[in-house]
């Protein structure tokens, strides 16, 4: 978990099933990261997360309007910022 002044980000390659939030990016995008936010998956997206493999690979993310699988490595650089 990152900690700053105020909040508290999970990265997005260790949530749970049913974890909530918005979508934080790092300051260094990826070429996975600038490929997902093309399809959509753009910070401060909110997403719940649907299902996690046994072995933790792939995610099931639901965002507004679609769901999308997630690898591991896909998942690097982004972060999960809890809804309060």
């Amino acid at each position: 978990m990152i900690a700053t002044a105020e909040k508290q980000y999970t990265p997005l390659r260790c949530v749970r099933v049913g974890d909530e939030g918005r979508l934080v990016v790092d300051g260094k995008c990826t070429a996975c990261v600038q490929r997902l936010m093309a399809m959509g998956l753009t910070p401060g997206t909110p997403v719940k997360v649907v299902r996690v493999a046994p072995l933790g690979d792939p995610i099931i993310l639901e965002a507004p309007g679609f769901k999308l699988s997630l690898r591991k490595h896909e998942a690097d650089g982004m972060f999960l910022e809890p809804l309060v």
